[in-house]
Protein backbone atom coordinates (compact mmCIF):
# COMPACT_ATOMS: atom_id res chain seq x y z
CA UNK A 1 0.00 0.00 0.00
CA UNK A 2 2.85 2.42 0.68
CA UNK A 3 4.24 1.98 -2.50
CA UNK A 4 0.92 2.94 -4.16
CA UNK A 5 0.72 6.09 -2.35
CA UNK A 6 4.41 7.17 -3.12
CA UNK A 7 4.08 6.35 -6.93
CA UNK A 8 0.97 8.15 -6.96
CA UNK A 9 2.77 11.29 -5.34
CA UNK A 10 5.39 10.97 -7.40
CA UNK A 11 3.44 10.37 -10.30
CA UNK A 12 2.03 13.73 -9.02
CA UNK A 13 5.29 15.58 -9.21
CA UNK A 14 5.85 14.91 -12.31
CA UNK A 15 2.77 15.78 -14.21
CA UNK A 16 2.97 19.39 -12.19
CA UNK A 17 6.60 19.59 -13.50
CA UNK A 18 5.77 18.94 -16.91
CA UNK A 19 2.92 21.18 -16.56
CA UNK A 20 5.19 24.32 -16.07
CA UNK A 21 7.50 23.19 -18.75
CA UNK A 22 8.02 25.30 -21.63
CA UNK A 23 6.70 23.07 -24.98
CA UNK A 24 4.30 23.80 -27.19
CA UNK A 25 0.68 22.49 -26.28
CA UNK A 26 0.51 19.24 -28.92
CA UNK A 27 4.15 18.42 -28.11
CA UNK A 28 2.43 18.75 -24.58
CA UNK A 29 -0.33 16.89 -25.15
CA UNK A 30 1.51 13.88 -26.23
CA UNK A 31 3.70 14.03 -23.34
CA UNK A 32 1.17 14.00 -20.90
CA UNK A 33 -0.57 11.34 -22.64
CA UNK A 34 2.71 9.59 -22.49
CA UNK A 35 3.46 10.26 -18.60
CA UNK A 36 -0.24 9.07 -17.82
CA UNK A 37 0.27 5.72 -19.24
CA UNK A 38 3.89 5.61 -17.94
CA UNK A 39 2.12 6.15 -14.48
CA UNK A 40 -1.03 3.61 -15.25
CA UNK A 41 1.71 1.21 -15.54
CA UNK A 42 3.57 1.91 -12.48
CA UNK A 43 0.70 1.88 -10.28
CA UNK A 44 -0.72 -1.28 -12.10
CA UNK A 45 2.59 -3.06 -11.27
CA UNK A 46 2.89 -1.71 -7.93
CA UNK A 47 -0.88 -3.01 -7.22
CA UNK A 48 0.28 -6.88 -8.67
CA UNK A 49 3.08 -6.15 -6.22
CA UNK A 50 1.16 -5.96 -3.41
CA UNK A 51 -1.52 -8.68 -4.07
CA UNK A 52 1.74 -10.87 -4.64
CA UNK A 53 2.86 -9.94 -1.23
CA UNK A 54 -0.43 -10.45 0.54
CA UNK A 55 -0.99 -13.68 -0.96
CA UNK A 56 2.58 -14.89 0.33
CA UNK A 57 1.91 -13.67 3.52
CA UNK A 58 -1.27 -15.75 3.58
CA UNK A 59 0.62 -18.74 2.76
CA UNK A 60 3.31 -18.36 5.52
CA UNK A 61 0.60 -17.51 7.91
CA UNK A 62 -1.20 -21.24 7.06
CA UNK A 63 2.11 -23.34 6.71
CA UNK A 64 2.57 -21.39 10.37
CA UNK A 65 -0.32 -22.62 11.58
CA UNK A 66 -0.25 -26.39 10.00
CA UNK A 67 3.59 -26.45 11.78
CA UNK A 68 1.97 -25.35 15.02
CA UNK A 69 -0.31 -27.90 14.79
CA UNK A 70 2.07 -30.95 14.31
CA UNK A 71 3.89 -29.41 17.21
CA UNK A 72 1.55 -29.29 19.55
CA UNK A 73 0.28 -33.00 18.54
CA UNK A 74 4.00 -34.19 19.09
CA UNK A 75 3.94 -32.57 22.65
CA UNK A 76 0.85 -34.69 23.69
CA UNK A 77 2.26 -37.62 23.03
Amino acid sequence: MKNIVKVTGLSLAVIMFAGCSQTKPMEADSDMASLRASVEQARSAAEQANNNAMAARQLAEQNAEKINRVFRKSQMK
